[in-house]
Formats: C-alpha cells, structure tokens, sequence
C-alpha cells in the first residue's frame, strides 16, 4: 500500500463513484478498482459492497475512511515539514472574481512580504464551483461568499461583511432604492451565484417588482453598463478605497443594507492549513 492508493479511495468517497475519482486522481475505472481491490487484499476487509449501483461503502469501509484520511494528512504534513521553509511551495487558492478585485490584492501582498518563497496559484469562480472544486480537492482553500449549506468535510470562516448597494447612471435621480429598481431597466449580476439568490429572495420580499433586460456576470460588466445609462443594478459595496467607479452614482440596497458575508471556505483535514490561516490573519487586517 502507498499513499496514493489511499488518495484514490478517499476520491472514489468524496466523488461518490469509481469513474468520477478516476478523473480527479488521473486513471481509468478499471485501474481505479484495481487499486481498491489490492488495499482490500492487503487489509482482509471488503470496503464497498458492488452489489450497489454505485457501489456502497460496506461499515469497514466507513471505519476505514477516517483512518485513511489520518494517514493521508499525516503524510502530507511530513512532506511539507521537509521543504526547506515550511511556508514555500504552493497554495492552489480560489477565489469569487469580487474578491479579487476587492480585499484579496492588499492581502496577498503582505503574505507576499512575509513568506517570499510562497507561491499562489489562483483560480477564479463563482462561490459554488468553487466549493465543488474543494470537495474534489482539487483546491486547497476558496474566498467565497457564505455557503447556504456547509459540507461535513468542510469549514467556512467569515472575515468580512459587505452591504449591498444599488447603482444608478449619474445623471438619474436618486430618491430611493425601491423607487430606483422598479423604473428602471435592471441588470442582474451574477444571476447562478449564492448572493444572486439572496438579493432575489429580498426582492420578493419586499415586493419590488423589476424589468431585468440583461444577465451579467462581471462586475466591471455591470459598471460599464449602469455608467452608459442602461439601467441599474445591484452589487457588493467592496471594503476597498474606491468601490464604485466616479460616472454611477450609488444608495444603500434596503434599511438596514442587505449584506454578504464573505469568508473562507476549505477542507477539515487541509494540511496547508496554516498557510490559509496567515492569509486570515491578513484579510482580517484589511
């Protein structure tokens, strides 16, 4: 047994099937189940019934799993303690495109001053693919906003709260922000992402009727186009110097201010973990 086949069992639990944990770990089905039947060899136990479509983890197969992710994580955190300084190497770090263009820089940068052989690998996303990618392990850690639901292998904590703003052309009259989203074309950002179900829901209930003429996913998308007069909108008050370029003009989204909760999400048994917790230290800072 190696720490491989253990990575490949753990794929086929957290993928829930052989084929999907063969794209993740980079093997076909069949050598998938080869490898599963050797550590069932090895150790005398069946650790999933193939009775099942897909197959089940039998209840040593369940004993198993938090055993192997012992061993596992045990194994990674050697191989870091090994590197030269503990903080180099690589941190594969997710990120919603707000974030990025919002507190994550200024962040970045002093992780950057204090650890210089640290190295980011970004990759942006909405918060819910980015929390797919996570449960794959294909990240290590994702700044998203709150997850409606927080998987059992994971933990989210908050570092920042931002309300929400509705913008307007500069040349509109702002009186209110009902007023302002019901006669006016609306440009709906972000439409499939978690915060986009969260304005809609306020929306519905405080009965704001809108005319939505165009879906955007972008935030300088939406700038540009609130700016050349097409509508209004709503959108993260970003907790950074100028959060709304000088040609919109902007009102608070409700009394108090709908607001976003924005944190990081990453796994349980993430054994860069530390890493992710000095760049915590460093978002909290601002």
């Amino acid at each position: 047994m190696d720490v491989k086949t253990l990575k490949t069992f753990l794929a086929i639990v957290d993928n829930r099937g052989f084929a999907a944990a063969g794209q993740v770990v980079g093997l076909s089905t069949s050598g998938v189940s080869l490898q599963i039947k050797a550590l069932e060899e090895e150790f005398g136990i069946a650790l999933f019934d193939r009775t099942t479509r897909p197959p089940q983890l039998t209840k040593a197969g369940m004993i198993f799993v938090a055993r192997a992710r012992e061993a596992v994580l045990s194994w990674e955190r050697l191989t870091q303690s090994m590197v030269e300084d503990a903080l180099s190497g690589v941190l594969q770090l997710g990120a919603i495109p707000t974030v990025v263009s919002g507190v994550l820089p200024v962040a970045l940068k002093k992780m950057q001053r204090s650890q210089p052989k640290l190295r980011i690998k970004l990759i942006t996303g909405l918060s819910h693919e980015l929390d797919e990618k996570l449960k794959k392990g294909m990240l290590d850690a994702a700044l998203t906003v709150q997850p409606e639901q927080v998987a059992s292998s994971l933990r989210w904590t908050r570092y920042c709260t931002e309300p929400l703003a509705v913008i307007a052309p500069a040349d509109v009259a702002v009186k209110d922000d009902k007023t302002l989203l019901e006669q006016n074309p609306y440009i709906r950002f972000e439409r499939y992402a978690w915060v986009g179900r969260l304005i809609d829901a306020e929306l519905s209930r405080r009965n704001i009727t809108v005319n939505t003429t165009m879906d955007v996913n972008t935030l300088d998308g939406v700038f540009g186009l609130v700016a050349s007069g097409l509508g209004v909108s709503i959108v993260p008050w970003r907790k950074i110097a100028d959060p709304f370029p000088a040609n919109v003009r902007h009102i608070r989204f409700g009394t108090p201010a709908l607001s976003r909760e924005l944190g990081i999400l990453q796994r349980k048994d993430n054994p860069r973990q530390h890493l992710v917790e000095e760049l915590l230290e460093a978002l909290l800072q601002g």
